[in-house]
């Protein structure tokens, strides 16, 4: 066994030098990793930086294609409406020539006293008055003939009186079976 040479105060003196240095080298160790872990973030820092520029970069470019996309949602609405409406116009320039083929193939002595068109159906409807009941039939089958008529079929109850008969004809148009 070791024989302790030192006197008492000696060796307080010296263990608390000891704790000093041991304080010491503890605090310098800690500084040290402390500052070698700053170092070791800043690039991951960087990049993390770098990567949110690119995000606001990113986010601004969308926020002009959201402004450009509002701008282009009001263009297809308006083309939607010209849409609409040049629809509606074919359709009554349809009715128009509609009519125009039904006048050509009325013979004189039947007179149209009224027409419905629904569109969604192709179905032009037609009331009038035949001076004879031996005009209907020809009038019918005249616009069967018709290229853009495909029937018009002619109910027995349109053929009840002889003269000045009140007559009606359910059109099917030829757009519909083709």
């Amino acid at each position: 066994m070791l024989q302790n040479l030192l006197p008492k105060e000696q060796k307080k003196i010296l263990e608390r030098e000891y704790y000093v240095r041991l304080a010491t080298v503890v605090a310098f160790t800690l500084a040290g990793a402390v500052i070698v872990g700053c170092v070791a973030l800043v690039p991951a820092y960087m990049q993390v930086a770098g990567e949110l520029r690119l995000r606001e970069a990113t986010y601004e470019l969308h926020q002009k294609d959201v402004e450009d996309n509002s701008s282009l949602v009001q263009e297809v609405s308006q083309s939607s409406l010209m849409l609409t409406f040049l629809e509606e116009k074919y359709s009554q320039e349809k009715l128009t020539t509609l009519l125009d083929e039904v006048f050509k193939e009325r013979p004189s002595g039947i007179s149209i006293t009224g027409f419905s068109y629904k569109r969604n159906d192709s179905v032009l409807a037609l009331q009038g008055i035949a001076s004879t009941r031996d005009l209907v039939v020809p009038f019918a089958r005249a616009l069967e003939a018709n290229q853009y008529f495909e029937e018009a079929p002619v109910p027995i109850s349109n053929l009840a009186k002889n003269t000045n008969l009140d007559f009606n004809l359910s059109i099917i148009l030829e757009d519909v079976k083709k």
